[in-house]
């Protein structure tokens, strides 16, 4: 089955410029505002221009705004998704391991929800450590769901899964898969940044796309 994601701004991932060449300066601001969601940190600032017109600035005395303006776009696209009850679940950073109370994506949502009365699902655990995809760890959706469990049922069948980045999209899948075991529908996935290697990409433009259930990214 395909999947639906909802991404807020491109993503130039500093492994593409060797062959690509420098991002733009609207693509530097881009990748660090992912790396601000992501991590909650960021070197130096950045400053882009939101859908509402105004302008954001982010610098290393406010990098939960950038988890915060996330939240909002999140926020966003759950309204459209016209689907409840949803329970909302983070897909599983690789420290979000079985009976660990915190990992880095939950903490990254968590942030991004601010007030809101979001009910915050935890459930996607993996079974043992794993090494980043950059560093040589499984990308293949098949062995990512093979140390993936469900550690308990979402309180809803409908179900939206919130992610940094989205590169492959096998991460994502593999989430559905196990999702779909428990009998629930990945109504979509709301990334922050999708990773685009071209050097001329607009940087804040948000997008709507489908992986496919043969996904050509999938080895």
């Amino acid at each position: 089955m395909k999947l639906t994601v909802h991404a807020m701004c491109s993503y130039y991932p500093k492994s593409a410029e060797a062959e690509h060449g420098s991002p733009s300066q609207g693509l530097w601001d881009s990748r660090k505002f992912c790396t601000a969601v992501k991590d909650g940190t960021i070197r130096g600032y950045l400053t882009f221009t939101g859908s509402n017109g105004l302008i954001y600035t982010i610098n290393e005395n406010n990098p939960n705004d950038a988890r915060r303006i996330f939240g909002s776009f999140v926020a966003k696209i759950i309204k459209t998704l016209d689907c409840e009850p949803l329970s909302i679940i983070p897909v599983p950073s690789k420290d979000a391991l079985i009976g660990a109370s915190t990992f880095r994506s939950l903490s990254m949502l968590e942030a991004a929800r601010g007030d809101r009365k979001w009910t915050i699902e935890p459930y996607l655990r993996f079974t043992e450590p794993l090494q980043k995809a950059s560093n040589g760890g499984p990308r293949n959706r098949t062995l990512l769901a093979h140390y993936m469990r469900l550690v308990a049922q979402p309180s809803s069948k409908n179900v939206v899964i919130i992610d940094d980045i989205c590169t492959s999209g096998n991460h994502l899948l593999a989430c559905q898969d196990i999702l779909a075991k428990a009998g629930c529908t990945t109504v979509a996935a709301i990334v922050c940044g999708h990773t685009d290697h071209n050097n001329a990409a607009t940087p804040f433009i948000t997008k709507k796309f489908d992986i496919p259930e043969d996904n050509p990214f999938d080895f």
